[in-house]
C-alpha cells in the first residue's frame, strides 16, 4: 500500500475502537460508518430480518364480552329474532381501558386527650410527606420510560401530560430515579462480583450526551448478566471506576481500545468490529482480500453457533482444515 493511500485509509477508517478519547466527534456519524455498520459479522442485513409476531390466545374469562344478534335471514329474508342461537363464532379485541388518574385521599385524624387536652395526631404514611405527591406506579412507570426506552425528562413530561394529564416535573423524576438506585445497590453490587468471575465477559463503550457534555456508556456483559456504567471518561480513569478489573480469571473479549491490553487476562477482539474494519478497507482500497475475510469470519461464527447448539464440543475439524488455508 503506497503511503498516500494508507494515510486516506487511515483517516478514513472508522469504528468507536479507533477513536481518540477526547475527540468529541466521537457522536458523529459519516457515510462509511453508516455502510460499516449496516452488515456486521455473522448476522444478516436489516432488509433480511423477519420480525415475527407474537400469537395471542383467546381469553377464558374476557373482561366485556358483546353479543351481535342475528335479526334476520341472509338467504330469504325470514325473520330470526325468535330463533335460539345454534352456534357463536368467538374473536377478542385486546386493548387497554381508559386511563385515568386515581386519587387516593389521606386524612390523619387528630383528636384531643380528655386527661391532659393536647391534641394527637396520626402519621401520615411513608410516601405522603408531602401534600399532593404522585404515588408508586406514576413514579415507577416514570423511571421504567426513563431507563428503558431512554425516554428523556423533557419528552417524558410530555408522555405523561397527553396520556394522563400529569403535570410531572423534574425534581420527582429525579428522586425517583435516586430512590430506585439506591434499592437497586445491593443488585447492582453482586453483578458487579458476578462479573469478576466469569468465564468470558464483553466490554465495550459508547459515547452519549449527559447534560450536554460527553460521556462514555461503558457495558459489561455476559449472556445472563449486564453491566452499564456511565463516566466522563472512556479510558484507564472509566475502567478502575468501574471498579471490575482486573479480571485475570478469564476472557474478555473487546473493541480493540489500547487501554484494555494493560490489564491482566486473556483479550480477544470483537468480530463485530473486526468487520467494520474490513468494510472499511474494502471501501477505502477495494481490495478483495478483506471482503473475502470477513465472509469467512461470517461462516466460521455460523459453524460455531452450529456446534454449540449441537452440543457439539468442538467445531468439525475437516471445516478448521478447510479455514487454515490462504484465501
Amino acid at each position: 500500500m503506497d503511503e498516500p493511500l494508507a494515510l486516506r485509509w487511515r483517516h478514513k477508517r472508522i469504528g468507536t475502537a479507533r477513536i481518540v478519547p477526547s475527540r468529541p466527534r466521537a457522536m458523529g456519524t459519516g457515510n462509511l460508518r453508516r455502510k460499516a455498520h449496516a452488515s456486521p459479522v455473522g448476522k444478516r442485513s436489516e432488509a433480511n430480518w423477519v420480525i415475527r409476531g407474537t400469537r395471542k390466545y383467546l381469553c377464558r374469562r374476557p373482561g366485556t364480552i358483546q353479543v351481535h344478534a342475528v335479526s334476520t335471514c341472509a338467504h330469504c329474508g325470514v325473520s330470526l329474532i325468535d330463533q335460539p342461537p345454534k352456534a357463536a363464532r368467538r374473536r377478542q379485541v385486546f386493548d387497554l381501558p381508559p386511563q385515568r388518574l386515581h386519587v387516593t385521599e389521606h386524612q390523619a385524624e387528630s383528636k384531643e386527650c380528655p386527661a391532659c387536652h393536647q391534641r394527637t395526631t396520626a402519621a401520615f404514611p411513608s410516601g405522603v410527606e408531602a401534600q399532593a405527591p404522585y404515588g408508586p406506579i406514576v413514579m415507577a412507570l416514570a423511571v421504567y420510560f426513563n431507563h428503558f426506552p431512554l425516554v428523556p425528562y423533557a419528552r417524558l413530561r410530555e408522555v405523561f401530560r397527553d396520556l394522563w394529564d400529569v403535570a410531572l416535573s423534574a425534581g420527582p423524576l429525579l428522586r425517583a430515579n435516586r430512590f430506585v438506585a439506591q434499592e437497586l445497590a445491593p443488585i447492582t453490587e453482586s453483578i458487579r462480583t458476578a462479573m469478576q468471575t466469569e468465564p468470558v465477559v464483553n466490554i465495550g463503550e459508547t459515547g452519549m450526551r449527559v447534560m450536554c457534555h460527553l460521556y462514555w456508556f461503558h457495558t459489561v456483559s455476559t449472556p445472563l448478566l449486564t453491566f452499564l456504567f456511565a463516566h466522563p471518561k472512556r479510558g484507564r480513569d472509566a475502567i478502575n471506576a468501574m471498579d471490575i478489573w482486573p479480571h485475570p480469571e478469564g476472557t474478555t473479549v473487546h473493541d480493540g481500545l489500547p487501554t484494555y491490553d494493560a490489564y491482566p487476562g486473556t483479550q480477544a477482539r470483537c468480530n463485530a468490529h473486526h468487520g467494520r474494519e474490513l468494510t472499511a478497507v474494502t471501501e477505502a482500497t477495494q481490495q478483495s482480500w478483506a471482503a473475502d475475510l470477513k465472509s469467512l469470519l461470517g461462516e466460521m461464527k455460523e459453524a460455531t453457533d452450529s456446534a454449540r447448539a449441537a452440543g457439539e464440543a468442538q467445531v468439525n475439524p475437516a471445516l478448521q482444515a478447510a479455514w487454515a488455508y490462504p484465501l
